[in-house]
C-alpha cells in the first residue's frame, strides 16, 4: 500500500529579544483625582480666598473669599484631620444645614472635605457681628432697635428647633448683621465638628462659651451631654441681657472656672436698670436654674412683640440720635471695594 506523504517539520521560529523597560509610569499611579463641587461639597480650586479676616471662634477662623463669582465668608475649620467616617458626617450634617432656608438664619452653601484646611462656605454679610455692636457705645442704639433684634433672634432659633436642630453656641459674636441692619444667626449645628475641636472651650464633657452656657451642661459628665432646647434657651436669656446691658457677660470674671462656678450656684449677667421691666422678667424665666422652668422660645417671641407693640415711644439708650453702625473688630462692615482685598486661588 502506498504511503501517505509526511510534511517536512516547521522551523521553530526565533525567540523575540524581551523589551527594555519603560521609563514611563502607569496611569494608575500618574493620574491625580481632581475633587469637582458636587451638590455640597465644594473643592478647594473651586474658592478663592483674602487675607481679610473676618471673624474668629471656637472651631475656626472666617475670612472673606468668592465661589461662583460672589462673595462668601469661608471658614477654616480647627480640625486638622477627618476620617472618612468623620468627612461623611459633616457631609451629613452639612447638607441639612444648606438645606435650610429663613430670613433670620445665615446660609450655608457647602463645605469642603477633600483635604485640610476643611472649611465651611457661607453667606457673606457686610453688617458685622452683634458684639461689635452693642460693646461699642459711642454708637447709639435705639430702643426699638433693640426690640425688634431680639424678635429676630427669636425668630430665627424658633425656625432650627423647628427644623429640630439645636444651636448649641448662641451668643452676640453669632448674630450677624445685614446690610439692612437686620440679624442673622450663625455657628448653629454641627455637632460633630464641634465636638472634635481641639479649640472650643471645655466644661465637662460639653463644649461652647462658658458665659452663655446652662448649668445643666457644665455639670454634665456623661459622653452624650444633655443639650436641649431649653439650653438654647439660656443662652438667649444671657444674649438678651447683653442686648439691653450692651456689656459683655461676667465681665468681672478673672478666669472661666470663676465663670462655671457662678453659674452653677445660680449666679448670673448683671441686668442693666434701663431694661424695661417686662424684659427683665423674661430674660429671669429664660436663664432659670431648672431647665424645665425655662420658657418656649415661641413664648419668648411673644412676649418681646407684645411689649414692642405697648411701646408707642421710641427712646434712645443715649441722647443723640442714631448715626449709623460701627465697622465691628470682629466682622467689618462693608463689602469689599474694587481696591480691597486681593483674591487668590484657594488650592
Amino acid at each position: 500500500p502506498s504511503r501517505r506523504p509526511v510534511a517536512p517539520p516547521q522551523a521553530t521560529p526565533p525567540r523575540r529579544a524581551p523589551r527594555p523597560p519603560s521609563n514611563r509610569a502607569s496611569t494608575t499611579t500618574t493620574t491625580t483625582t481632581t475633587t469637582t463641587s458636587t451638590g455640597n461639597q465644594i473643592a478647594h480650586k473651586d474658592l478663592k480666598l483674602t487675607d481679610k479676616k473676618l471673624g474668629s471662634g471656637g472651631f475656626g477662623v472666617v475670612y472673606l473669599g468668592s465661589w461662583q463669582h460672589i462673595d462668601v465668608a469661608i471658614k477654616q475649620l480647627h480640625v486638622t484631620s477627618l476620617d472618612a467616617s468623620e468627612s461623611q458626617d459633616l457631609l451629613t450634617e452639612a447638607a441639612v444645614m444648606a438645606g435650610l432656608r429663613h430670613a433670620h438664619v445665615v446660609q450655608l452653601y457647602g463645605v469642603v472635605t477633600e483635604r485640610a484646611p476643611y472649611c465651611m462656605v457661607m453667606e457673606y454679610l457686610s453688617g458685622g457681628s452683634l458684639d461689635s455692636v452693642l460693646y461699642n457705645k459711642a454708637h447709639p442704639l435705639t430702643q426699638a432697635t433693640q426690640y425688634r433684634w431680639g424678635k429676630e433672634i427669636g425668630a430665627g432659633l424658633a425656625y432650627l428647633h423647628a427644623q429640630k436642630i439645636l444651636h448649641r453656641d448662641l451668643k452676640s459674636p453669632n448674630v450677624l448683621l445685614t446690610e439692612d441692619n437686620k440679624t442673622k444667626l450663625t455657628d448653629f449645628g454641627l455637632a460633630k465638628v464641634k465636638a472634635k475641636s481641639t479649640s472650643t472651650a471645655y466644661a465637662g464633657k460639653a463644649k461652647g462659651t462658658l458665659t452663655h452656657m446652662a448649668p445643666e451642661l457644665l455639670d454634665s459628665e456623661t459622653e452624650t451631654v444633655p443639650y436641649t432646647t431649653a439650653s438654647d434657651i439660656y443662652s438667649l436669656g444671657v444674649l438678651l441681657c447683653e442686648l439691653w446691658s450692651r456689656e459683655a457677660p461676667f465681665k468681672q470674671a478673672t478666669n472661666p472656672m470663676q465663670v462655671g462656678f457662678w453659674v452653677r450656684t445660680g449666679k448670673r449677667p448683671k441686668l442693666n436698670d434701663t431694661t424695661p421691666p417686662k424684659i427683665k422678667d423674661l430674660i429671669q424665666q429664660c436663664w432659670h436654674q431648672e431647665a424645665r422652668q425655662r420658657p418656649k422660645v415661641d413664648e419668648v417671641i411673644d412676649t418681646i412683640a407684645n411689649e414692642m407693640g405697648a411701646r408707642t415711644s421710641v427712646t434712645t439708650s443715649t441722647a443723640t440720635p442714631q448715626t449709623g453702625l460701627p465697622s465691628g473688630p470682629a466682622y467689618e462692615k462693608g463689602a469689599p471695594a474694587q481696591s480691597g482685598p486681593q483674591y487668590r486661588s484657594y488650592q
